[in-house]
């Protein structure tokens, strides 16, 4: 799995935002990771992105629909935004 993986091979990293962007929009989100896609597993409604990063390989489900708008392939070279409002521990 793609989390028992990251957990494994986990550590810190000071996450900037990149502000070298040729988009000319504004983003609130600061919590961001350069990477290019290694896999896009399709389902008919959601899809699973999984991106290599140089904090490790992270996975993402977006819908459909957004894989196919944003024309994502793999080698694609995206940005990872991580926003979240919560994190658990296992044991």
């Amino acid at each position: 799995m793609v989390g028992e993986t990251l957990l494994k091979n986990s550590r810190r990293y000071a996450i900037r935002p990149n502000h070298e962007s040729n988009d000319m929009s504004k983003l609130s989100i600061r919590n961001q990771l350069a990477g290019s896609v290694q896999q896009i597993v399709r389902g008919p409604v959601v899809s699973e992105i999984v991106v290599k990063t140089a904090a490790g390989t992270l996975a993402s489900v977006i819908t459909t629909r957004s894989v196919n708008d944003m024309k994502l392939r793999k080698g694609d070279k995206v940005r990872v935004m991580i926003k979240a409002t919560e994190a658990s521990i296992q044991k």
